[in-house]
C-alpha cells in the first residue's frame, strides 16, 4: 500500500511543482543572469518519474539513454549552424531549442511510463 502511495505522489510531483513554479514565477527572475521559466524548473522533477517508472517496469533506468540521446542533439545543432555558414553561434537559442524539446519529450515519455505502469498494475494484481 506504501509504494502505490508513493508512485502516485512521485507521478504527480511534476504538475504540483509546475503549479508552485507558476505561482512564484517571479521568484525565479529574482537572479537577472538567470533566466528560468517554470517548464525549467520542472524538468529534474520529470527526470525522476522517468528515472522511477523505468525501474519499477524494466529494472534499469533509462535515463542515461534519454542523456545521451540528447547529447548527439546537441552536437547536431552545433553541426547543422556550422554548416550553414552563420559566423555567429548563439548558444542561448540553441539551447532554449534543446531544453524545449527536452521537455516535450520528458513530458511525452513519462505520461507514456505511467499509463504503462498503471496497466501493469491493473494487470499483475
Amino acid at each position: 500500500m506504501f509504494q502505490i502511495v508513493l508512485e502516485v505522489i512521485i507521478d504527480i510531483l511534476p504538475i504540483i511543482v509546475l503549479f508552485v513554479a507558476l505561482r512564484f514565477r517571479k521568484g525565479l527572475r529574482a537572479v537577472q543572469s538567470l533566466h528560468l521559466v517554470p517548464i525549467d524548473v520542472v524538468h529534474p522533477f520529470l527526470w525522476l518519474v522517468i528515472h522511477y517508472n523505468s525501474k519499477q517496469i524494466l529494472h534499469y533506468s533509462l535515463l542515461p539513454f534519454i542523456g545521451v540521446v540528447f547529447a548527439v542533439l546537441g552536437v547536431v545543432y552545433i553541426f547543422m549552424h556550422y554548416f550553414k555558414g552563420d559566423a555567429d553561434l548563439q548558444t542561448h537559442q540553441m539551447f532554449r531549442k534543446l531544453f524545449n524539446q527536452l521537455f516535450i519529450f520528458s513530458l511525452g515519455f513519462a505520461i507514456v511510463l505511467i499509463i504503462w505502469r498503471i496497466v501493469q498494475l491493473i494487470i499483475g494484481g
